[in-house]
């Protein structure tokens, strides 16, 4: 099941509460029955920190990159272009996230920001 984070710190967080329930099954909205809770609450979390790494290691290979590149430089081999906007929109909540922790730094604003790591 996909979901769009607008708040990468607050997604990783529930995700981490939700593993102090005893749930056995995840029935989502649409999609099959997921069988074993733990294990795709835990897959999901470790996929937002994969990608997490994604984004640093493409910042320190390229020194310098907008959301968008990074969304394609990321995103482009296993996701169909019409699909990019929300690509893009995780992206940017994943670099928010690594901005309040000071791992990434940012120059520019709105439709011209170039994300770094900071030294």
């Amino acid at each position: 099941s996909t979901v769009v984070v607008q708040d990468m710190i607050e997604y990783l967080e529930s995700l981490k509460n939700l593993l102090n329930y005893p749930a056995q099954k995840i029935c989502p909205g649409h999609g099959p029955v997921m069988e074993d809770a733990r294990a795709k609450i835990n897959e999901y979390y470790e996929h937002r920190l994969a990608r997490e790494q994604q984004i640093i290691d493409a910042l320190r290979a390229s020194g310098r990159m907008t959301p968008h590149e990074l969304m394609v430089k990321i995103y482009a081999v296993e996701l169909d272009d019409r699909f990019y906007g929300v690509a893009e929109q995780q992206i940017m909540a994943h670099l928010a996230k690594l901005e309040r922790e000071g791992r990434v730094a940012r120059t520019g604003a709105s439709f011209d920001e170039v994300y770094f790591l900071p030294r």
